[in-house]
């Protein structure tokens, strides 16, 4: 499945049906870019705003440190099978 940005409004992710219902829309499919190697039990990753870059959108990642409550929430419920 391809994600697509609305290239005047950033509206982003749009889908193919998005696309197709707006035809008078303006759209690029945006590169999915592999998520990066982070620390599950320390960290958070999750999907930003893309970036244009030489003529290409591409995903973005951002990793952060998780907080202390964050990280024993984590624990907690990997402990718990993760539910």
């Amino acid at each position: 499945m391809f994600a697509y940005i609305n290239t005047k409004t950033f509206d982003y992710p749009r889908h193919e049906e998005d696309v197709a219902n707006d035809p008078e829309g303006v759209y690029a499919e945006v590169l999915r870019t592999p998520q990066p190697v982070f620390d599950r039990e320390t960290q958070l990753c999750y999907e930003g705003a893309p970036i244009y870059i030489d003529g290409t959108w591409s995903t973005v990642w951002v990793v952060r440190d998780m907080t202390p409550e964050e990280i024993q929430q984590n624990r907690l419920s990997n402990a718990h099978g993760g539910l």
